[in-house]
């Protein structure tokens, strides 16, 4: 990311009350606090899931900072308030203090058991309709070919270690997690909002996981090896030029989830859109990617990965099935239509 689409990133993440006043100092609390505190109006309202942001309040010229329970989630922030100018002093929360906010947002209903639970970009897999839980989580069943699977949305962003926690909650309500979302690339081949990936390994914390990957003979993604970082920020130039030759793929979760399966028992795989390209050549990347144009085409894309999922989970090999998809992937690339959607 360039110098001045770092500046745009951070600058849209700095919480519309502290814009509004002189405030220089920043204190970063780890508390999931949605009232007695500044709702940000800045928060993407227009999506079902993953809009709920850090709360904000002013008190004796120093501000503070309410972020959801993480590790990474406070270091986030953190350097993005230092990157802006701001003096920041965080607290940092315990796996108890996590694991207590993760459960209270749990709905009472959720299904006892699935056979699969996909996290993610769900509203576009699983339909806008009649979903149940909630105000912070909501949950939606298919039967796909006998496969019980349940779609599960979250609200708020589970950043980084907290879908550690998330994961450990779900963990014996089923035997497969499946995540949909998106992550950035360092492979230069890779076109942002073009480009699915999966992929078998994740360096997470100083550890290499490593899982069985649902997709791994998926046509049309692409694979490579997979980095957690706390950060956006964490991907300098420094650590691109490092990692460029053995890391394909990061984001802040993947190395988490996976590693949350390995430790409670569970199946783990992921089937990402690749939205933004660390080589910094492309015009579509983390500052636009809700714009217009760029959101019809992840749809589009998404359409792709529901068909993927659609047919991994119920273990279709028909030969006609690469044809298919590699067809309608044609199709797409050239504007012709959106994709074929199986429901």
């Amino acid at each position: 990311m360039s110098a001045k689409d770092l500046a745009s990133y951070c600058r849209s993440k700095i919480h519309p009350l502290f814009h509004e006043s002189d405030v220089k100092k920043i204190k970063i609390m780890p508390k999931y606090k949605r009232s007695d505190a500044v709702i940000s109006n800045t928060e993407k309202t227009d999506k079902k899931f993953n809009f709920k942001r850090p709360t904000a309040s002013i008190e004796h010229g120093v501000g503070t900072l309410y972020v959801f329970p993480g590790h990474n989630y406070v270091d986030h922030y953190k350097k993005i308030y230092e990157h802006m100018g701001y003096s920041v002093e965080a607290e940092y929360p315990d796996s108890q203090d996590i694991d207590s906010t993760v459960s209270r947002t749990m709905p009472s209903d959720l299904p006892e058991y699935s056979d699969v639970i996909v996290l993610g970009y769900v509203e576009p897999l699983a339909g806008e309709n009649d979903w149940s839980g909630n105000d912070d989580i909501e949950w939606k069943q298919i039967n796909i070919e006998g496969s019980k699977t349940t779609f599960i949305g979250v609200k708020y962003s589970y950043w980084g270690d907290i879908i550690y926690h998330v994961i450990s909650y779900l963990a014996s309500r089923t035997n497969r997690i499946i995540y949909a979302g998106k992550l950035g690339s360092l492979a230069e081949e890779d076109v942002p909002n073009m480009t699915i990936a999966t992929g078998d390994s994740s360096v997470v914390d100083g550890e290499t996981i490593s899982w069985n990957n649902l997709f791994a003979s998926s046509p049309i993604v692409v694979k490579g090896a997979h980095c957690s970082l706390p950060s956006v920020l964490d991907e300098t130039h420094a650590w691109f030029d490092k990692h460029k030759n053995t890391i394909r793929f990061v984001d802040p979760e993947i190395g988490w989830a996976a590693k949350s399966c390995r430790d409670n028992d569970i199946q783990f795989s992921y089937l990402h859109l690749v939205t933004d390209n660390l080589h910094g050549d492309f015009l579509e990347n983390l500052t636009n990617e809700r714009d217009a144009k760029v959101l019809e085409k992840r749809m589009q894309y998404v359409g792709i990965i529901k068909a993927i999922i659609w047919h991994a989970i119920i273990q279709d090999k028909t030969a006609i099935y690469p044809a298919i998809l590699n067809a309608q992937q044609q199709r797409v690339d050239r504007g012709l239509m959106r994709p074929l959607q199986r429901d």
